[in-house]
């Protein structure tokens, strides 16, 4: 077995060498010892939790011809035992099922389990990745799923139970595996280090853990690749990021705090480093998943800042749904991600200063008001007395200039409300912007049918305002910004026509919204029309009557 790879040579042998799953380890020595042992059983979780070897150490635990032994534990001395462990015994018969899910090779499982056992008590069938059994084959094992031949055990291991008929899992006795902990893992390898006399520091044991993402047979592989790639004596953590591609963790902190604080640049630049030094992507990725999520537990936990804890979860939100599986380039997705990510704190450093800057005078004219009607009561006292005294000038400075204060906030009130009437853009450069945009398709609508729909465009003070003549095209519109992509892409067209570099936001003018009901309810044809580049042309109905 010196041969072996890590990961085989280390396969638990008994149910004491299972790494993590207590509960199920427990659950299924107690069925053994009290002979309460189910006809079908249902192994379902993430790769590398110890489903497949379960399914071995239970059925040498039902076959071990050793008795006596405290908790019905395997000896691995017995022929059935030494048979199992070599893959030699006839009576457990371990099937691929993505490669054997037709209907025939059903049928021929269920044809042959009426056979009785070469040597032991019980035949055991074993089908890994059961979720790929075809509908037709499916039904096909539901009657002999549900009464085997007395001498016949099923075991199905599936990493997507959900893909699964309901009609086998109401027929299977169910165990969900858990991700493997992190300190488990940790515990493993460095047993398996000590005993295969490698020379590794705690820090590269824990990094590889951490990478493992609860799989300790990855943890293994991981292990073992570092092993054979390092020439020196002693592996340290700075080795295995090397040999893994994985990018130190201060760098993770860099990036991470660069995406949090809105700085575009030097995320770019981070990410450019760690692809210049040969970083995996996916691993890369993972990392900053893992880090802005610990981050994210530590603060909610410690902190009451809301506003910050939101902006993180929105971040962790979009990095978390970045699928490589449908990206042709790795590095430019994650780098769109990155940079949607710090997009987030540009606009809310732009809600928050324009909310400070309204609200600021209000709560001084509301501390004022405050402290005025405390002097104003002692000034009555004074006054009620025979000698009647004038208000001084300074009262009556106060007095104005609260007075001044009032009008200038009614008109900064004014003046953030009205669209600017300067700059705005021509009809011919706007409809080159809409022909730019008239064949793409966002998320549900075409772009350039809803710009039709604006009424009036202009560009004041690094925004550009807009205005719709349909509420619900507006709303349709900032529902389909709502996706980073077509955002970016509006802004870089209008800056790049209008040679304007400084361009940031869009602004909406709600105060000409329209209240027409009819705009509310569109029907199907209308959006088609829509999508189609059609335009929404108000008519005024008239009466045949």
């Amino acid at each position: 077995m010196n041969n072996y790879v890590l990961y085989r040579k280390w396969r638990p042998k008994s149910f004491s060498d299972l790494v993590g799953q207590t509960a199920i380890r427990k659950t299924l020595v107690n069925a053994i010892s009290q002979n309460r042992i189910a006809h079908a059983y249902l192994f379902s979780g993430p790769r590398g939790t110890g489903k497949t070897s379960t399914a071995r150490i239970l059925a040498k635990a039902i076959n071990c011809k050793t008795e006596n032994i405290e908790d019905r534990l395997i000896c691995n001395t017995c022929e059935n035992c030494t048979d199992i462990n070599s893959s030699n015994s006839l009576d457990l018969i371990e099937i691929d099922a993505a490669s054997n899910r037709g209907i025939d090779e059903i049928r021929s499982i269920r044809d042959k389990s009426n056979y009785s056992p070469s040597k032991s008590l019980y035949k055991v069938y074993v089908l890994d990745e059961a979720h790929m059994l075809t509908k037709d084959a499916s039904n096909a094992l539901l009657k002999t799923l549900e009464e085997p031949p007395p001498h016949v055990i099923f075991i199905l291991a599936t990493t997507e139970a959900d893909k699964m008929e309901p009609t086998i899992l109401s027929r299977c006795q169910r165990f969900d595996f858990k991700k493997i902990d992190n300190n488990d893992i940790f515990q493993r390898l460095e047993q398996i280090a000590n005993d295969e006399k490698v020379n590794i520091s705690e820090s590269a044991i824990k990094r590889i853990a951490e990478i493992s993402e609860g799989s300790l047979r990855d943890a293994e592989s991981f292990l073992e690749q570092a092993i054979l790639s390092n020439d020196e004596e002693y592996i340290d953590i700075n080795q295995i990021n090397t040999i893994l591609g994985i990018t130190d963790s201060k760098q993770i902190e860099l990036l991470q705090e660069s995406i949090l604080t809105g700085n575009i640049n030097q995320t770019i630049q981070l990410i450019n480093n760690s692809v210049s030094n040969n970083t995996s992507i996916k691993q890369l990725h993972n990392s900053l998943i893992i880090s802005l999520r610990e981050t994210l537990i530590t603060q909610a936990s410690t902190s009451n800042d809301k506003e910050r804890i939101l902006h993180m979860a929105k971040c962790l939100k979009i990095l978390v749904n970045l699928d490589f599986s449908k990206s042709l380039n790795h590095t430019s997705s994650l780098e769109i991600a990155a940079i949607e990510a710090s997009m987030l704190k540009e606009n809310e450093d732009y809600i928050s200063s324009k909310v400070i800057i309204n609200e600021a005078p209000i709560k001084t004219l509301e501390n004022t008001a405050n402290q005025t009607p405390e002097n104003s009561i002692e000034e009555i006292i004074e006054t009620e007395k025979p000698n009647i005294e004038v208000p001084n000038e300074n009262i009556l400075k106060d007095m104005h200039s609260e007075t001044d204060n009032q009008e200038k906030i009614e008109t900064i009130a004014e003046q953030n409300t009205e669209v600017p009437n300067e700059n705005i853009i021509k009809s011919d450069s706007w409809q080159s912007i809409i022909e730019k945009f008239a064949k793409i398709k966002g998320e549900r609508f075409a772009i350039g049918a809803l710009l039709r729909d604006c009424r009036e465009a202009s560009i004041d003070n690094e925004k550009l305002y807009l205005s719709f003549a349909s509420n619900s095209n507006q709303e349709r519109f900032i529902g389909e910004l709502e996706h980073g992509r077509i955002k970016l892409d509006l802004i870089e067209s209008i800056s790049k026509t209008f040679q304007i570099s400084t361009l940031k936001e869009i602004v909406y003018n709600d105060s000409e919204k329209k209240n027409n009901s009819n705009n509310n309810s569109v029907n199907l044809s209308v959006m088609k029309a829509l999508n189609w580049g059609g335009q929404i042309i108000e008519e005024e109905v008239q009466n045949d009557e």
